[in-house]
């Protein structure tokens, strides 16, 4: 199903219906890290490989590819109109992923959050939409009901995680350079030098697409700033979103990648073919990953790898 949505998503992105959108959901699938012998991880690192083998995690990444769906049409103009029949869909598909595993709304509304500021605070009219800024925040409202229980059940004795029990501390990214400042680069490359290059060409995508970028950050911000303490300490339960965030990335990056080689950009010829071999290039060393991990763990292997 994330497959079938996540192929509509790219075309409503690329504007146009083709094949080709049948093929770049089907290799989102299998995102993994580039594998390379210094950074010898296929999905230990959890930066945006994808985890097969968690059913929440996958319930939880198709509800978000729903959302974003209808998400794109409702963010682009919503000062000037509401459209109701997405923000029913979003409302409720953010519910549905939140009650599946929180981290997508936990990132998604704290990106939403820092928009509307920035839009409110660039909006001539902001007295006059102050309105239709309230309605775009309230549809995580009946989520936070949600995250709410969960933290209850959770964390019986308060996020701090009190007499060793279980909460939640800030590490600021000591997990993402414990391997060195050196290899954390390593990482950030390639892992993100596809999408970083896609986004560049296009100067940051449009205002969904800049959206993305931010929600991107904020889970990256999430997942390596906070950390459970006690039971869960080891579980790495925050990198769910990042993992989430990553692949929705992807899924705008090669949307424009897709767009961009149907339209002719960029427009200077050498240009145009240094960029489009470098990203089939990147593609295909991602796919070629995934295809081995996945052979990996199909042989008996444990995903933690």
């Amino acid at each position: 199903m994330t497959w079938y949505f996540a192929r509509l998503l790219i075309e409503k992105i690329t504007g146009f219906r083709s094949v080709i959108s049948i093929y770049a959901a089907l290799a989102l699938i299998f995102l993994t890290n580039i594998h390379l012998p210094v950074f010898d991880y296929y999905y230990k690192e959890r930066f945006i490989s994808q985890p097969w083998h968690n059913i929440t995690y996958i319930g939880m990444r198709l509800f978000a590819v729903l959302a974003i769906f209808y998400f794109i049409d409702l963010y682009k103009n919503y000062r000037e109109r509401i459209l109701w029949k997405n923000y029913f869909c979003i409302l409720l598909l953010l519910l549905l992923s939140a009650g599946s595993k929180p981290n997508f709304f936990i990132s998604f509304s704290a990106a939403l959050f820092i928009a509307l500021v920035v839009d409110f605070v660039r909006d001539d009219r902001r007295i006059e939409n102050l309105k239709k800024y309230f309605i775009i925040g309230s549809t995580v409202f009946p989520s936070c009901v949600v995250l709410f229980l969960q933290t209850r059940i959770l964390y019986p004795s308060g996020v701090s995680g009190q007499s060793g029990e279980t909460g939640i501390m800030l590490v600021w990214f000591s997990n993402f350079f414990e391997i060195g400042i050196g290899m954390g680069i390593i990482k950030l490359f390639v892992c993100l030098t596809f999408p970083a290059v896609v986004f560049l060409v296009n100067k940051g995508g449009d205002r969904a697409g800049r959206f993305i970028v931010l929600y991107f950050l904020v889970s990256f911000f999430i997942a390596y700033v906070f950390q459970e303490s006690g039971a869960r300490k080891n579980d790495g339960n925050f990198f769910w979103g990042i993992q989430c965030a990553g692949y929705i990335l992807f899924l705008f990056a090669f949307s424009y990648f897709i767009k961009n080689w149907k339209e002719g950009v960029p427009e200077k010829k050498v240009a145009s073919v240094i960029y489009k071999i470098l990203c089939v290039i990147l593609v295909i060393a991602h796919i070629y990953s995934g295809l081995t991990y996945f052979n990996i763990i199909r042989q008996g292997a444990l995903y933690f790898i």
